[in-house]
């Protein structure tokens, strides 16, 4: 055992300088410092501070020591015995409950709690003696009482929220220091256009109860074989695009529908490629309509782009947009605040699946270099963007070999990706794609996942700074039947989902409408008939009701544009 020690008489009668030693108590010989046995008092001290690894304050005591103030006695008290012969300070201050003592002009002190715990009631002795981590009357610190008005708290990692709220009180703004703040009663299960806020989420008519308008109805197009629809609102009027077969290969189609679903214009073609077009989008950019698609016409897909006028007469001449081939799967925006089109893809030309984005101004001329989104080492596929006045943001999945990830990132209006982006879902298994829409405050993001063996419909909400809304996504779908290809929109007043679903047997389009809080506001609805295969669906608000279009397999084995109304019952 190795031991230090100093007596008080050597301070007072050896002078300005003291012999000191490491002692070594089994043998009882002196080991001399720096070769030495003699040191200088001051020295000394700080010597004792350092070895002991003390959390005392010793600079007092060695100033005092240096100009001989107290003739060294006090000097000692300070180091040693506490001045009265008792334990030292040093000693007293050792093993504090839940936190680490120090001294103070001899004077035991807390220097520091232990995360979770506070010392409230002033006494050294009991050391930080209250929990501040799971204490409702002290949460987050000594008297900060978790005590929502109208309900009650719990604190939970030393923040407070509200647990439960008063009956007639609702929480609709997640702020603990005003508590449950809205009266309500509620008076169903269900929100509908009755002018009162039915389900008490603080908002009126901000949901609906599904009802059909008519029956599900082929469109009455000539076709070979439809697939790949893709539709939006504008005017009272739908703008479609598909992918079409009567020619012999596959090019891209456009006409416009009357809100029940019945032609209101002629079908135009499009793309006039010997190869395949497929996967078209149609966005409305200023006076124009543009139309992107997936084109094989000059040996390995690319993206190609034109834009039209409300008939389909052609404004700019289709062309590539400089891809470099194994490009697939576009989507267009048009971004009001730079009065330009925003086009992404996912291409395999550098190996694996990656997610790219590129300008075309609103001439439909691409300027500009290509944009990688993402390049991180998994296959990057199934994207979603939507153009805010801040920026654009985009969200994908990352295929692993046994996993996926959900990632959602911002990029700058001249196209570079932030240095940091959000993991919104880890998951095992394989995932297909992202839906993502805008509702105003945050983004609705779902996706599907098969992490169970089959492939489920996830939602969660991120706002622009990162910030998701649910701990854990919510789960749509039957886990026990595979439901895939989730397709997203925002009404004005909450969020609804689209996507294909096999628990009834045999594959159906649903649709679902969401709450603000993120949970249906109804069980999904069956909108299809169809006794062979459906898939790739898209509902649309119109500001009234909803259109939903799907592709549908015949008897005959090609594929239909089918298209039906739903509306919100009063």
């Amino acid at each position: 055992m190795i031991a230090a020690g100093i007596h008080r008489s050597w301070w007072k009668k050896r002078g300005p300088h003291v012999e000191f030693g490491i002692r070594n108590s089994q043998s009882g010989g002196t080991v001399p410092v720096n070769g030495r046995k003699a040191l200088p008092k001051v020295a000394l001290l700080a010597f004792l501070c350092a070895f002991l690894a003390a959390r005392c304050t010793c600079d007092d005591a060695v100033e005092r020591g240096a100009s001989g103030d107290d003739g060294g006695a006090g000097l000692a008290a300070d180091v040693g015995s506490g001045g009265d012969g008792s334990v030292s300070c040093l000693e007293r201050c050792t093993n504090l409950p839940h936190g680490a003592g120090g001294c103070s002009a001899d004077r035991c002190i807390i220097a520091v709690c232990d995360p979770g715990w506070a010392d409230c009631n002033g006494e050294v002795t009991d050391g930080c003696e209250t929990r501040i981590d799971r204490d409702n009357a002290n949460c987050g610190g000594c008297a900060k009482a978790c005590a929502p008005s109208h309900g009650a708290g719990l604190c939970v990692n030393s923040a407070c929220s509200v647990a439960s709220c008063d009956n007639g009180w609702w929480d609709i703004n997640g702020d603990p220091g005003d508590g449950c703040e809205y009266p309500c009663v509620a008076t169903g299960g269900n929100e509908v256009p009755d002018g009162q806020d039915n389900d008490c989420n603080g908002l009126v008519d901000d949901t609906c109860r599904f009802t059909f308008l008519g029956e599900p109805g082929r469109i009455e197009i000539y076709t070979a074989d439809a697939t790949y629809p893709q539709m939006f609102w504008n005017e009272g009027r739908y703008y479609a695009v598909w992918r079409d077969t009567r020619d012999g290969n596959g090019n891209i189609y456009f006409t416009t529908l009357n809100a029940d679903g019945t032609l209101a214009g002629e079908e135009t073609r499009i793309s006039h490629g010997t190869g395949d077009a497929v996967t078209p989008t149609i966005v409305r950019g200023g006076d124009a309509l543009a139309v992107a698609w997936s084109d094989t016409r000059n040996g390995r897909p690319e993206i190609w782009f034109t834009r039209i006028d409300d008939d389909g007469g052609t404004l700019t001449s289709e062309a590539p947009i400089g891809t470099q081939g194994g490009a697939r799967s576009p989507s267009l925006q048009w971004d009001w605040t730079n009065l330009r089109y925003v086009v992404h893809w996912y291409d395999d030309h550098s190996g694996d699946d990656e997610v790219y984005m590129k300008f075309i101004d609103s001439d439909g001329v691409p300027g500009g270099e290509t944009t990688l989104v993402s390049g991180y080492q998994g296959a990057s596929r199934g994207a979603s963007m939507n153009v805010l006045e801040e920026g654009l943001f985009v969200a994908w999945i990352e295929q692993y070999a046994e996993e996926f990830e959900v990632i959602f990132v911002k990029v700058s209006d001249d196209g570079v990706r932030s240095p940091t982006d959000l993991l919104v879902f880890r998951g095992f298994g394989t995932a297909g794609g992202v839906g993502m829409a805008w509702g105003g405050e945050d983004f609705g993001l779902s996706w599907d996942g098969s992490q169970n063996g089959h492939f489920s419909i996830y939602f969660n909400r991120v706002d622009a700074g990162y910030n998701l809304a649910l701990a854990s996504p919510r789960v749509f779908s039957d886990p026990r039947f595979d439901s895939t290809v989730p397709n997203m929109g925002w009404s004005g007043h909450f969020y609804f989902l689209v996507w294909r679903d096999e628990s009834t047997g045999r594959p159906q389009v649903v649709l679902a409408a969401l709450d603000t809080r993120s949970r249906l506001s109804a069980s999904p609805l069956q909108v299809s008939k169809s006794d062979r295969d459906v898939h790739n669906p898209i509902a649309v608000w119109n500001g009234e009701e909803f259109g939903i279009m799907w592709q549908q397999t015949a008897a005959d084995g090609n594929r239909e544009i089918w298209f039906r109304r739903v509306g919100c019952a009063e």
